[in-house]
């Protein structure tokens, strides 16, 4: 059940590239008792953070040049899913991952690799965000057809580019960062101003190293599974 909610917010623009850093989800009644709330608890928080399933549905119409778009250029939003639909009302509560929650873990040094991480992800947002306002025209999957949900999906992975620049760093025996603070609005791990060296020297060498795509959803989810 854990694996079939990852999947549905695999479509989320905000957590799409961000799955496997949830370890739990929770999902209950919102204030009016009648609409249906989504949280999650990342590894680099230490609470939950609320999102919205919605957008996991949402598809943006695509129209042409003229007033009246022709079918081929128009997707209409597929109906949203609400996720207490897929589980009974006996279900509906808390999902975990098999991993051990951080509250448990012995090793400190373990947490703050779990920070890093989304700290190096969040470092690289506005290189994402530019390529995807320099790309978004004829966006279409790399692999398929498909142009509804469309992540983009680093070429050459993700895990393989930081493996290699924290390899670089251990080289020339760099400190990596261990003390991170957080977005207010998403709570991710963000490097310190203290740090800004080592943050302007990884988005350099991402900006570098980094190749780019349009990938679906589904497209996506398989390679995840292939790299894992």
């Amino acid at each position: 059940m854990f694996g079939q909610f990852k999947t549905l917010l695999s479509s989320h623009p905000t957590w799409q590239d961000k799955l496997d850093s949830i370890e739990k989800i929770h999902i209950g009644l919102g204030f009016s008792k009648q609409s249906t709330v989504v949280k999650i608890k990342p590894t680099w928080s230490t609470r939950y953070v609320t999102i919205s399933w919605r957008k996991c549905h949402i598809t943006k119409k695509r129209k042409g040049h003229g007033d009246t778009p022709t079918d081929s250029q128009t997707t209409e939003p597929s109906p949203p899913v609400n996720p207490s639909d897929m589980v009974s009302s006996q279900d509906v509560g808390l999902f975990e991952s098999t991993r051990l929650p951080l509250s448990e873990e012995k090793d400190n040094d373990t947490n703050k690799a779990n920070q890093l991480t989304p700290a190096m992800r969040y470092a690289i947002r506005r290189q994402i965000f530019h390529w995807k306002t320099t790309h978004r025209l004829n966006r279409r999957c790399q692999n398929c057809p498909s142009i509804l949900h469309l992540h983009v999906d680093h070429v050459n992975p993700f895990v393989v580019i930081k493996k290699e620049f924290l390899t670089l760093c251990e080289e020339q025996k760099l400190q990596l960062p261990t003390e991170f603070t957080f977005n207010r609005k998403t709570c991710q791990p963000k490097f310190k101003k203290a740090d800004a060296n080592f943050c302007a020297r990884w988005q350099r060498y991402h900006l570098k190293h980094a190749q780019l795509q349009w990938l679906c959803a589904s497209c996506n989810l398989s390679k995840g599974k292939q790299i894992s």
